[in-house]
């Protein structure tokens, strides 16, 4: 399975981050394999 979160800007606020983690991880994506990339 793939997971992509994707934004219209360069970052996302940490707290919209951290809702869509929680819930990736809900939906039972392992989210300690997520990769970061700088825009």
């Amino acid at each position: 399975e793939y997971l992509w979160i994707l934004a219209r800007t360069p970052t996302i606020p940490d707290k919209v981050k951290a809702d869509y983690v929680r819930t990736a991880q809900k939906l039972g994506f392992n989210v300690n394999e997520l990769l970061w990339v700088k825009q």
